[in-house]
């Protein structure tokens, strides 16, 4: 059996919830997408603990548990948050977004 992995899709724009909620479960079909208005963020999180939160200026501190991807529609960067530490991925695409979310999965 597979186990599934939690995301929490949480950005500013609704149609970044729309489009990820709907092509990232064809491309890896063990993903269990919830998404959430950014002023839930604190209080979902908390309650689903998913693997890996998306949204676009995350309160880190609060998300210890999870990998914390930045994802801006004002900026050409992601901001990936993991264990303490974050990389920057300038102008990421999809094959990014697929790799972080298979080493949140890891």
């Amino acid at each position: 059996m597979t186990v599934p992995i939690h995301i929490l899709v949480a950005n500013d724009l609704t149609i970044y919830h729309d489009l990820l909620a709907s092509v990232l479960p064809r491309l890896r079909p063990r993903l269990r997408i919830t998404t959430a208005a950014p002023t839930e963020l604190e209080a979902v999180a908390m309650r689903l603990r998913p693997q890996l939160i998306i949204c676009g200026r995350p309160q880190v501190t609060l998300h210890h548990h999870a990998v914390v991807l930045a994802l801006s529609a004002d900026e050409q960067e992601v901001v990936v948050y993991r264990d303490g530490t974050y990389t920057t991925l300038p102008n990421p695409g999809l094959a990014d977004l697929l790799v972080v979310i298979d080493s949140a999965a890891a």
